[in-house]
């Protein structure tokens, strides 16, 4: 059951992958993985097409893969798109390859919980596929982060709960005569109020990793319910910074601590 932890997933594989897709330019495929920019877009140009990834090691474990649109405007991966991510040791995709899944589409998202019971930490194929079919989708497809790659848990403990905040940045004014303008802006997501108790010092180690690998300026996908036990991905996944400061660990006793952390979503 550990896969059904929140997860921190800040590992992505196609930034250091060969990718062979489709795209136009200047919405190259390499603006899918820069996540600090959420509308810089990766266009493919074609409605049905493959993504071919060589992550270079056979030894990469895959265990979530997301598909992410702009913060600024709707998923443009329509309701009929039938997305289908595979895997294999040797490039070779005809059909038979070991791993073969479909991924399924939400309003602000794909994605895929590779990890499962039988493989908690996701699985180690060297070759990857993307197979992209949305042919009677009415826009041009826009991508804005592909993540495929391993994660990080926190496991959960005597401490639950958080607090889930949609900002709305519209600005407001009012005229004189009481008439109220408003100029829209993206809605922003903070997850606030968690923390861990009495962690074990695998996850004490983890957690201080995390902080110093992504800081405040690094984003990374944070995924609240891999499983989708009580809520679907398009509330549980969101792209992340750690808001304000980065974890900060409290000693309780010998060897435990606590936890406590802010995330900020990027738009």
């Amino acid at each position: 059951m550990t896969q059904r932890y929140a997860r921190f997933c800040d590992n992505n594989y196609l930034e250091s992958s060969t990718v062979i897709a489709p795209e136009s330019s200047p919405y190259v495929f390499a603006n899918s993985y820069d996540l600090a920019n959420r509308n810089k877009l990766y266009k493919p140009g074609t409605k049905q097409f493959t993504i071919e990834i060589d992550t270079q090691s056979n030894t990469s474990n895959i265990s979530f893969f997301s598909i992410l649109g702009a913060s600024d405007s709707q998923f443009k991966l329509s309701d009929s798109a039938v997305v289908t991510l595979k895997g294999n040791s040797l490039n070779l995709f005809t059909g038979s390859e070991p791993y073969s899944e479909t991924v399924s589409v939400g309003e602000i998202g794909a994605y895929l919980n590779v990890a499962t019971d039988d493989y908690p930490n996701g699985l180690n194929y060297r070759y990857w596929q993307v197979e992209i079919d949305d042919q009677y989708n009415p826009d041009d497809i826009e991508i804005a982060y592909i993540y495929l790659g391993d994660h990080t848990i926190i496991h959960r403990n005597i401490n639950n709960g958080f607090n889930y905040t949609i900002i709305d940045r519209t600005l407001r004014g009012v005229s004189d005569s009481g008439k109220v303008f408003a100029l829209r802006k993206p809605e922003q997501t903070v997850i606030s109020a968690q923390s861990r108790q009495f962690m074990t010092e695998t996850d004490k180690k983890n957690i201080i990793a995390m902080g110093r690998k992504n800081g405040l300026h690094t984003p990374f996908l944070y995924v609240l319910d891999p499983e989708q036990c009580n809520t679907d991905h398009d509330f549980s996944v969101r792209a992340v910074y750690f808001d304000r400061q980065v974890p900060v660990l409290r000693h309780i006793v010998k060897a435990y601590y606590s936890a406590s952390y802010s995330l900020r979503e990027v738009i």
